[in-house]
């Protein structure tokens, strides 16, 4: 079998307990999009991804969500290799004309949400880190890993390696 007993009762629990969390969640604040289509352009290449929730809370503000089921909890922002949140932030600014307020990683496995603001200051600041791994890539100057985590990869659609 491709999951054993147990990694479905740790499964079951899990989402429970994300369940539970989420009902919760709903009462303060509400869904505007699933799966948000979104195609922007970055350092002259152009991407296309999805956001996976968009939330909008009582005193209006906007959370661009990414849900996460890994066994290691995320923190947005945490690491160099993380761009994912800060270009769909950067992409929602390009298509509404204003930055979301907030980006959210949603841990489902460890029942947590971590929650950063968004300003330009933060996105900008961010978005000048990636140009020159971007530039790296585009030219092949950079070393790639490719493997089975090429489809989750911000850069696929540019990679000359993709799996």
């Amino acid at each position: 079998p491709i999951l054993s007993n147990e990694d479905i009762a740790s499964m079951q629990t899990w989402l429970s307990n994300w369940m539970k969390r989420e009902m919760e969640l709903q009462k303060s604040m509400e869904v505007l999009h699933v799966e948000e289509k979104i195609d922007f352009e970055f350092g002259e290449v152009f991407f296309a991804g999805k956001i996976d929730r968009v939330e909008r809370d009582s005193t209006g503000s906007v959370t661009l969500v990414d849900f996460k089921t890994s066994k290691k909890a995320t923190t947005p922002g945490s690491s160099q290799s993380d761009a994912q949140l800060i270009l769909y932030a950067h992409a929602w600014s390009q298509i509404h004309g204003t930055l979301p307020d907030y980006v959210a990683y949603d841990n489902v496995r460890h029942n947590e949400r971590v929650t950063v603001e968004i300003n330009p200051t933060i996105v900008q600041r961010e978005l000048s880190n990636l140009l020159g791994p971007l530039s790296n890539l585009i030219s092949g100057d950079k070393d790639s890993n490719p493997g089975f985590h090429c489809s989750w990869c911000d850069f696929k659609s540019i990679c000359p390696d993709k799996k």
